[in-house]
Formats: structure tokens, C-alpha cells, sequence
């Protein structure tokens, strides 16, 4: 022990006698210890615990294959997301979700948030229950219709002071009056960052488009289906695949 306290007082003596190289070393190691730490904190949430979803292993997400080009797209186009609804026969339900970035004001300062616009199958079939209020109904992903908004339980905790009579209250977003329709659980964020969701609304125009792959499919499989033979073309002969949903076994190419 008498050889340890002579080894810790002479480096106490050194950094001492060296502000600036210790002052270095700090610095340099509470970066390294906090970049650890949240590299940690999403490992830990995404990869080891289990995702807080029905029946996880029949969850796939689905991307399109370009045949005879080496790039795949993760991202589909609307269009071509309504052909594989219509027409799969693997999957009990398909939803789409979609990246975007809000302001939002009312309620306090204006903030810039992560937002996800889904469908309103999104919810339902990943089968995760809201902490308070609902999701989307059925005809709220329309165009005119989309004014509402799910929070995610770190902003409402945050925003709203965790106020339970928040359901109903009505924020601007984007400078549109929104109505909150629910607040999901603590361990709900799929996708990974998202503060709040909002309804995917498209245009006639937008639906017909085949060309901005902008929106992310995942799917439930039938009981009994793989991941590989849900594989298969719409109506248009693209080839699509499904792979394990983002977030947790990543996505996998098939076919």
C-alpha cells in the first residue's frame, strides 16, 4: 500500500506541475466517457433488451429491390407502398412511417422537434398501447384531416410538466393548430429519436407517385410465414424483401 500512495502523490505532483497537459487529459477523458456512455445508452435500449412490441418476431421491415442494380432502396414510394397493401398476401397488415422536423410553439419557447409521420396502421400493428389518450384513427393520415399529434413521454414529461389533462389541449405546429391526441409510454420510441408522431397525410398527387422513395415499410407476417417467403413483386414487377425491423436485428436483404 506505501508503494501505491508514493506512485499516486508523484502523479499528483506531475499533473500539478502541468495544468495545461492536465487540463487536456480531463477534457479528453469525460468526452470519451460521455460519447461511451450514450453509445451505451442506445445499444442498450435497441439491441439487448427486447423491443416493447407484440409478437417482435413477426415483424419485418420491407424494402424494394431494384433488379439488376446493385443499390436496394430502404425507402419505398407511395405509390408502390398502396400496390404492396393491396396486394400482399404474406403480411396481416403493412405501415409506413416517414422522418421529419417540426417547430413547435405555444406551451412555452419554440423548440425544434424530430417527428415521425406514420400511417394509421403504424400503432395498431406494432401493438403498443398509448400511456394516455389514442393514437390515429382510421381517415386521419387524409389530407385536411391530420391536425393531430402523439407525444412521445419524454417531451410531454418535459413540454407539459407531465400533466395528464394534456390530451385534448391544442399546440402549433408548424404553424398549424394541432390537436394532442395521446402520449405513448416511456419505453416507446420507434422510430429511434422521435419526439412526437403526426399523421402521414398524402395528396391524390402524392399517391400516384412512384418516384420519392421517402417512406419506410414495415409489416406484420402472417403465422406461419418467413421473413424470406414473404419475398415477392407487386403490380408492377418490383421486386420486395423483408428483413428484420430497424432498430433491433437490422435490415436484412433477401431475394
Amino acid at each position: 500500500m506505501e508503494s501505491l500512495w508514493q506512485d499516486v502523490r508523484y502523479a499528483a505532483r506531475v499533473l500539478w506541475a502541468k495544468p495545461g497537459f492536465t487540463a487536456v487529459a480531463v477534457v479528453t477523458l469525460a468526452l470519451g466517457i460521455g460519447a461511451n456512455s450514450a453509445v451505451f445508452s442506445v445499444a442498450d435500449a435497441f439491441l439487448f433488451r427486447p423491443l416493447p412490441f407484440r409478437d417482435m418476431h413477426h415483424l419485418a421491415a420491407v424494402m424494394e429491390i431494384r433488379t439488376g442494380l446493385t443499390e436496394d432502396w430502404s425507402g419505398v414510394a407511395p405509390a408502390n407502398f398502396l400496390d404492396w397493401k393491396r396486394q400482399c398476401r404474406s403480411f396481416e397488415r403493412l405501415a409506413g412511417y416517414a422522418w421529419s422536423e417540426v417547430n413547435l410553439t405555444g406551451e412555452g419557447d419554440p423548440e425544434k422537434l424530430s417527428a415521425t409521420l406514420v400511417t394509421t396502421d403504424f400503432f395498431p400493428l406494432l401493438g403498443v398501447e398509448p400511456l394516455l389518450g389514442r393514437y390515429f384513427l382510421v381517415g386521419e393520415d387524409q389530407a385536411g384531416r391530420e391536425q393531430v399529434v402523439v407525444l412521445s413521454r419524454g417531451l410531454w414529461e418535459r413540454r407539459f410538466g407531465g400533466d395528464p389533462s394534456v390530451v385534448g389541449r391544442t399546440v402549433k405546429i408548424d404553424g398549424r393548430s394541432c390537436t394532442i391526441a395521446g402520449v405513448m409510454p416511456k419505453q416507446f420510441v420507434f422510430p429511434m429519436a422521435a419526439e412526437l408522431w403526426m399523421p402521414l397525410a398524402m395528396s391524390p398527387k402524392d399517391l400516384a407517385d412512384r418516384t420519392s422513395r421517402y417512406v419506410r415499410v414495415f409489416g406484420r407476417l402472417r403465422s406461419g410465414v418467413s421473413v424470406s417467403a414473404g419475398a415477392g413483386r407487386d403490380g408492377n414487377d418490383r421486386p420486395w424483401a423483408g428483413g428484420g425491423l430497424p432498430g433491433k436485428q437490422g435490415l436484412a436483404r433477401e431475394g
